[in-house]
Formats: C-alpha cells, sequence, structure tokens
C-alpha cells in the first residue's frame, strides 16, 4: 500500500461545475405541454362559439320565459348551445389533468436536480386545491418558481419572471372571479340546472358569458405562451431537447460569432490579442449559460483572443479546454470551416468571426441548407446547424445575442 501525499492528489473540479444534462435521469415533460396547450386552446375555442350560441338563443329563451313556446321547443333550440358547453367542460378537465402533471413532473425533475423549492412537486397538485383555490394563487407562485428553476444558467435563483406569468394569473384567477362577482353567484347555470333557470341565465348573463368566453381566450393565450417558455427552458436544463434532436436524426452544432471586444481602431496592439469588453464578457456567460446544457463534447476556437474568451465561461462548465482550430480565423477562406464542419461530433461549439461566418451559412445555404430563422450576424449571435442522420447539414436557424446584442 503506498502513501498518498496532497501534491500527487488530482485538483478539485471548479465550485460552480455542474453535470452535464442526461447524467441525472429526468422526467420528459415536452409531450405533455405539448399536449396540454391544444386542450386549453379547444377549450377556450369551445368558451368563444358557447358565447355565440348563447347570444343567438337569446330571442328562444325569452319566448320560452313568456309562455310562447314550449319546453319542448326552447330545448331544442339551445341544445347545441348546451352540448358545446358539455364538450367546453370534458376539455377543460382533460387539460386541467394534464396541466397539473406537467407542472408535478417539472418541479419533480427541479428537486431532483437540487433546484428544489418550498412550492415543490406535492404543491403543484395540491395547490389547485387547497384556499384560496379559486384565485389560484398557489399555482402561480410554483409557476413562478417553475420559471426560475428551469433557468439553465448556475444563479437561476436570481432570474427574472416575465410578466406572462403575472397575466395569466389575473386573466384566469382575478378577472373571472371579478365578472361572477359582479353578476351574482346564485344566478350560475348551465349543464343540469333546470329548463327556467338555464333560459334566464341566456337572458340575465350574456355579459357574463361574452366575459368569460373573451378571458378565457385571453388566459389560454398566456397560458400557452407561458408553458412554451418555460418547457424550453426545462428541456434544455435537463437535457430533453438534445436527446429529442438525437433520436429524430436532427444533429446540431453551435456556431458562435465571439462576444463583444474592444474597438479595433482604438487598440494599440496585435488585433489577435484584443480582448472581450465588458459587455463580452456578459455576453460570454450568458452563452454559457445557454450552451452547457446541450453537452458540447468538443470546444474549438479561432486562435483570436476574443474567440477564446468568449468560450471559456462554457469551458469552465462543462469541465473542457478549449481547442484552438486555425480554420476558424479572420481573413481566412471558408472551404476549410465547410470540411471542419464535416468532421466534428454532434453539439460541438465553435467560435470564429464576422467574416467567416457569413461567408459559410451563404456557402452552405447554396449547397441546400435550409435556413428557417431570421439571419443574425451580430456579435455573440449563435448559429444551429442540424444535420440529418447521413451527416448532411439540413437545416439552420440563428439565435440572437444574449440581452441586447
Amino acid at each position: 500500500m503506498t502513501d498518498e501525499t496532497p501534491e500527487h492528489l488530482p485538483p478539485p473540479p471548479p465550485p460552480d461545475l455542474t453535470p452535464p444534462p442526461g447524467t441525472i435521469p429526468t422526467r420528459r415533460v415536452g409531450g405533455i405541454a405539448t399536449a396540454s396547450t391544444v386542450l386549453v386552446m379547444i377549450t377556450a375555442a369551445l368558451g368563444v362559439v358557447y358565447a355565440v350560441l348563447n347570444a343567438f338563443s337569446v330571442d328562444d329563451a325569452r319566448a320560452y320565459l313568456d309562455g310562447v313556446t314550449t319546453e319542448d321547443e326552447f330545448i331544442a333550440a339551445y341544445g347545441g348551445a348546451l352540448t358545446v358547453q358539455l364538450f367546453q367542460t370534458l376539455s377543460q378537465v382533460a387539460a386541467g389533468v394534464l396541466a397539473v402533471l406537467w407542472m408535478f413532473r417539472v418541479t419533480a425533475n427541479h428537486r431532483d436536480l437540487g433546484r428544489d423549492s418550498f412550492w415543490g412537486p406535492a404543491w403543484a397538485i395540491a395547490g389547485w386545491f387547497v384556499p384560496p383555490l379559486i384565485l389560484y394563487v398557489i399555482p402561480f407562485l410554483v409557476l413562478r418558481q417553475m420559471w426560475k428553476a428551469s433557468d439553465p444558467s448556475a444563479d437561476w435563483r436570481s432570474s427574472r419572471v416575465p410578466p406572462v406569468v403575472g397575466l395569466w394569473f389575473i386573466l384566469y384567477g382575478v378577472a373571472p372571479l371579478a365578472i361572477v362577482a359582479a353578476q351574482g353567484f346564485g344566478s350560475m347555470g348551465g349543464v343540469g340546472a333546470g329548463t327556467d333557470s338555464v333560459a334566464e341565465l341566456v337572458v340575465d348573463q350574456q355579459s357574463a358569458i361574452w366575459g368569460a368566453g373573451v378571458l378565457g381566450a385571453l388566459a389560454a393565450v398566456a397560458w400557452v405562451v407561458m408553458v412554451r417558455a418555460i418547457t424550453e427552458r426545462h428541456t434544455a436544463l435537463t437535457g430533453e431537447r438534445s436527446r429529442s434532436d438525437a433520436a429524430g436524426g436532427s444533429r446540431p452544432i453551435y456556431l458562435v460569432r465571439h462576444a463583444k471586444a474592444g474597438e479595433r481602431r482604438v487598440w494599440d496592439g496585435d488585433d489577435r490579442d484584443r480582448p472581450l469588453s465588458g459587455k463580452g464578457r456578459d455576453q460570454s456567460k450568458a452563452l454559457a449559460a445557454r450552451l452547457h446544457p446541450h453537452a458540447p463534447p468538443l470546444l474549438l476556437s479561432s486562435p483570436y483572443l476574443r474567440c477564446v474568451q468568449t468560450l471559456e465561461p462554457l469551458a469552465e462548465r462543462c469541465g473542457s479546454p478549449v481547442t484552438i482550430e486555425q480554420r476558424l480565423c479572420e481573413h481566412e477562406p471558408f472551404e476549410p470551416v465547410l470540411e471542419l464542419l464535416t468532421e466534428v461530433p454532434d453539439n460541438t461549439v465553435l467560435c470564429s468571426h464576422g467574416d467567416i461566418i457569413p461567408a459559410t451559412i451563404v456557402a452552405l445555404e447554396r449547397r441546400g441548407l435550409e435556413i428557417v430563422s431570421t439571419p443574425d450576424w451580430r456579435k455573440a449571435s449563435v448559429w444551429v446547424l442540424k444535420r440529418s442522420k447521413h451527416g448532411r447539414l439540413s437545416k439552420a436557424k440563428c439565435w440572437p445575442p444574449p440581452g441586447k446584442g
């Protein structure tokens, strides 16, 4: 047995090093999120249809209440609206079940990744049923926490929650309650109510029914935007998005333009040594937060300092070095870059310059590359190049620079 002295031990890992996505098993959430948003939109559409049919039935309801028509005639005239209301109720229940399941899976993943908080998986379910349940305050707080904890960056606790979360709470929780209170809690009717009550509802609750339909549609839009945004962040955090791309034969490479550097015209030294500016360092950290969840196996950079510094925060997160690649140099021909792109493994991140990247993308487009987003050539922009299962670069989209590029 040999004695190990401290100098023989490997150095400790960086304190902010996080496990690559996929090293901790997580629950998939993308499919449930999609199903939930589809059902929510269907529910909202049925609510609007019900409001329209209800408006067309006002004269029939008045005729029945005045004794001009029989109960059977009124039911026949209003039956379509009641059928739509029934389907809306069923759709709403299904959408609610999927929404709760989606929230539970996201919060359970956060717990497994060490990002749990007081509003954990249990509250994702119970919060919809405990007081004050009609306002949905607890689901609102859970969703706020879900947004924060889904941030791929290490500083996720300070992540700003977008206004759409609060907007959903107002449209879905506060505003409908205000409408019900204004109309009177005892005047609600619908499926299962007596014929007289239904007819009175048709006549007296037109404003409330229209308000519920419009608010339901607006709340549905806010829900879809919010769920998609949280799911996109969360699947980047867990690596689900990368796994889905790989399973579908869509394998990305990330081509990054270096972040902002000091002005070329005021730099006295060799331009190869021109460093990032303060804004550029912030951009490089934001890029690291976005790219780290994709677990890049290889980081390639132009030898220029500003390119190397752009990838350094990502290298620290991944525990991988930045490898110098001469073919990514400024003022070099783009053809060697095309060759390089065929050599690198999936999820490789490459950092180059504002002359090389546009020339490369244009050349690829001439060779059949489909660009599915608006091109952005600014510093710290990222081109996501997706390869087919046969290895050909087939699609590309561009991420704009983080923050104000």
